[in-house]
Order: structure tokens, then sequence, then C-alpha cells
């Protein structure tokens, strides 16, 4: 990835050398080097939202979740949601009312094709959306003695996008944050791989192996490593470079939009005033990295200790999703004290409004439409609700 970042940075500076010696000619140009706008100068619409409906009870019969993930929606505005639970994948209609229930563990709808992936064995099973079965087959690999990956995403009947590796090695002894190579590619339903979407370096922060192999830490709340993020319809890649600040003076984070062989397609620098992290989330941090090493071997809590990342302040982008009508909603500094506040800029990265999501509000989901988008919410117990709210714009 590195490679193909420093191509298209040349490529592009050559063009500004020739839309220069163009407007020496009265010729106006546009030159292609990223543009940075200044958000402490700006003041933008601020958006509101209007809850719509609720999934998720304490006591319900079919929504009395634990552990669900990000709803999907089919062409009919049914809904589907994985609860890792059971686990099986279960449907509503647009309205919330329980429609049935599909198979076991899974998560995908393509067209009128809804499949099922078991991570335990590799098993695929596509169902059409009343539920009849359409075909089961194993995925990639049937050694069961090595780890089962199942697709992110289903491209076609038999073409999927798999994230591999799917985390670090950590066979080896090390200490602190890992950093590895990882790739998206396609692949068939053997799950022999067609081509490489693109690769980057991951980063698996908060990682503390003991020497000699003893022992695992992963508790690492606070991260600022780039993010990436593949959009499998469109074949563009995003990433977010968010660096932590190292001083109060005014930071930059990046956003980069390319294709996945590398070439740069739109490119935006952010600058903003750096919020400190404050030190009731500081010293909770440490509680809870203490409270996490009791019971393990003495000589390991300085390890831990010495590795938990912990920078005077917070990194500027904690999240992103991407919206269905090319839209991109960042969510800013995390420890601020309120609800969730997120940055949303425009198809050409141009930033269009901002917005506190609902005080209870936990992480942003997609689908997000023009017109809505979903959040994890726990109440007051802990129980889980996927919830859709309607966005009021200004």
């Amino acid at each position: 990835m590195t490679a193909s970042v420093s191509r298209a940075i040349s490529r592009r500076e050559i063009l500004c050398l020739v839309a220069v010696l163009i407007g020496s000619f009265g010729i106006s140009v546009e030159c292609g080097v990223a543009q940075t706008t200044d958000l402490r100068r700006l003041t933008l619409p601020r958006w509101t939202a209007e809850q719509e409906l609720r999934l998720g009870s304490a006591d319900g019969p079919h929504d009395a979740f634990v552990l669900p993930t990000a709803p999907k929606v089919d062409a009919n505005g049914d809904i589907y949601v994985l609860d890792l639970r059971l686990p099986a994948l279960l449907v509503f209609d647009s309205l919330g009312r329980f429609l049935r229930q599909l198979g076991g563990p899974g998560d995908g709808i393509r067209g009128d094709t809804v499949w099922l992936g078991d991570m335990r064995t590799g098993r695929m099973t596509l169902f059409r959306r009343s539920g009849e079965v359409m075909s089961t087959f194993h995925f990639g690999s049937q050694d069961t003695r090595q780890s089962v990956q199942i697709p992110v995403d289903m491209l076609g009947s038999d073409a999927f996008l798999v994230i591999t590796p799917p985390g670090p090695d950590l066979r080896d002894a090390a200490v602190g944050s890992v950093t590895f190579r990882q790739s998206v590619v396609r692949t068939n339903r053997s799950g022999t791989v067609n081509d490489t979407t693109v690769t980057y370096t991951a980063e698996f922060p908060g990682i503390v192996t003991v020497p000699g192999g003893r022992g695992l830490f992963g508790y690492q709340p606070i991260r600022d490593g780039p993010m990436v993020s593949y959009n499998p319809q469109t074949g563009l890649v995003t990433e977010l470079e968010r660096r932590a600040a190292v001083s109060n003076a005014g930071a930059e984070f990046r956003v980069t939009v390319r294709t996945s062989d590398g070439r740069i397609l739109k490119e935006r620098s952010f600058r903003y005033q750096p919020r400190p992290l404050p030190r009731e989330v500081r010293d909770s941090i440490i509680g809870e990295a203490q409270r996490r090493a009791t019971g393990r071997a003495g000589d390991r809590l300085p390890v831990i200790m010495s590795h938990l990342y912990l920078p005077a302040h917070q990194p500027p982008v904690s999240s992103f999703v991407a919206g269905e009508d090319g839209t991109l909603w960042l969510e800013r500094e995390r420890f601020v004290g309120g609800p969730p506040a997120y940055l949303i800029l425009d198809a050409d990265l141009n930033p269009m409004a901002t917005m506190d999501l609902p005080a209870k509000s936990g992480m942003l989901l997609s689908p997000i439409t023009r017109t809505h988008f979903w959040v994890h919410e726990l109440d007051d117990l802990d129980v889980p609700s996927l919830v859709r709210y309607r966005i009021r714009r200004q």
C-alpha cells in the first residue's frame, strides 16, 4: 500500500507541474494538491434526529437481544438482525414486527439472496428472502484444524469478499502493540483468491504477550492508528489518518479516497483544536487495566501498564461510517462527557453538518441513508436495542 501511495503522489506532482506550465499560457487549471479545511473557522448546520423504530427488549419473545450486530435492510424494507447469542438471523418487517428466524450464525444479503456462514465449520447456506433454502456448501478449506474464515460480503453466486489474515499471528512472543499486513481479497466459494483489492498495515493495539508466550492482554480503549474501509459496490478505498496530537497547537487529520490500485481520487486534510484526554478518563483506564490484571502473575502488571496507550490528547476521530448517499460520518473525540458527536462530509469530502446523537446512543451503525440511520443503544440495565432514527436537516 505504501508503494501505491508513493506512486500516486508522484503522478500528482507531475500533473501539478504541467498545470503550472499550462497556466503560464493564460489557461486556468486547478492543481491536484490535497485541500485543507480549518474546522475551527467553520460554522456548520447542526442536524438532529428523531427516533422512528426500536428493536430490542428485556423479555420480548423475539427481540430480547444479547449481542446484536448491525441490521441489514432488503429491497422490501425487511430488517435482518444477527444475534450472536443464538446465533441466528432474525427477520422483522419495516415496522419492527417479527417475521421469521433463519438458520444459525451468519450475516448478509445480496439481492434476493440471504447468506449465512458458520464460523465453526465454514458451512455457507443461501436462502431466499422467504426463508427457503437455496443451497448449502462449505466455504474454503474443510480442514477443521485450521481457523475457519467467513466472508465479510457476498459479491455474487460464486464471488466473496474476505479479509485476510483476520488478525495478527501471535505465536511468537512479543510485547506491545502488534502491526501486520492485511488484505481485502475476492475469492470463489472454494476460498481460492481471484484478486486483491487493497493491502494495508493494520494495528492490533493493547496486545501484550509476555516474553515466552505466557498470557495475553487485549485491553486498549484508545486507538489512533489509520482506519481503512473498502466498498465492494464502488471498488473504492477510504483511508483515515488520525494520530493523537502531541501539543495544544492546531493539528490535522486526513481523509483519502482512492481506487484499489492506489490512485487517489480525492483527499482532504482537516485542521482542528486538540482536546486533552480528561484525567478522570485516564484514571478509569488505568483502574480497569489493573482490575483485569488481578490474578495474573505478579511480573505482568508492570509490562501491561508500560504498554497501555494514554496520549495527552484524544485522537480526533474515533470511528467512521460511510453513508449510502456518498456521505462520510466521522465520530469526533469520544471522551467529551456527552453524547457521540459526528462531523458529516459530503461525497467530495466537504464538511456539510454536525450531529450529536441522542444521549444514550452507542455505536452508529450502517446502513445510513439520506433520511435515516441506526444506532446501538443500552438501557440502564444494559439491555441492547437497535434504534432507527430519522434525520432532521436544518
